[in-house]
């Protein structure tokens, strides 16, 4: 994505933002490569908790994997969630030059907490009892569901078993690698601080974390 088109993208995130109010979040991804992204801007990243620091989600990850925006040009209305249970309405937009290249993702998300709530308690005053989980509107994509992890940490624990690193056993070098190499699939390691929390975790030294890391990469081209 050139400087002239991240400008404007970004100008609309800080538009979006203050048009449509605290409870939607609007973020730019930048797509550089299917393994390399990065936030260049986010408005009102206290409704799920992100900041320019955070990760791609679950959902973004897929989406660029399976090459989804080749056949769309953008998604609308599916469900968005965080560690804490909180819901949103999303929708993304794909970013693309003229031969369909994902350059980014424009997304939007809509806290919808509130209206949930309120729309429960005008049912139960009608005495009509409908969970809130149930409540989709019909133009809802039922299809994706997409995870926002609230922190590095989230997204660690989310691969490793906390009750198994605070026991006394100690870890194989093999599952090591293994677990870094899930978190490597997560796009961990492209957040700030990620490989300190990660050696924190696994009681290893940064450059062990580094060693395993190259050791991954070696054998993925290999595969290759």
């Amino acid at each position: 994505m050139n400087n002239e088109l991240l400008g404007y993208y970004k100008s609309l995130v800080a538009f979006l933002g203050k048009a449509l109010g605290p409870q939607y979040e609007i973020v730019l991804h930048v797509v550089k490569s299917e393994t390399e992204t990065y936030i260049a801007a986010i408005a009102n990243g206290e409704v799920s908790g992100r900041t320019l620091n955070s990760g791609l989600t679950d959902l973004g990850k897929k989406i660029i994997k399976n090459k989804e925006y080749l056949n769309r040009d953008y998604l609308l209305n599916y469900v968005g969630k965080t560690a804490d249970g909180k819901e949103f309405s999303s929708s993304t937009f794909f970013i693309k030059d003229v031969q369909g290249n994902l350059l980014g993702l424009f997304c939007i998300n809509f806290d919808t907490t509130k209206h949930k709530l309120i729309a429960q308690e005008i049912l139960q005053l009608a005495n009509i009892k409908i969970p809130v989980s149930k409540m989709i509107s019909e133009n809802q994509e039922t299809e994706y569901v997409e995870h926002f992890p609230s922190s590095i940490q989230d997204i660690i624990y989310s691969v490793i078993d906390l009750d198994m690193l605070q026991s006394d056993v100690q870890l194989t070098k093999e599952k090591k690698i293994s677990i870094i190499k899930e978190l490597n699939e997560k796009n961990v390691f492209q957040l700030k601080g990620a490989v300190q929390e990660v050696s924190n975790a696994l009681k290893i030294s940064e450059a062990s974390v580094y060693r395993y890391l190259n050791l991954i990469q070696r054998e993925e081209k290999a595969e290759h």
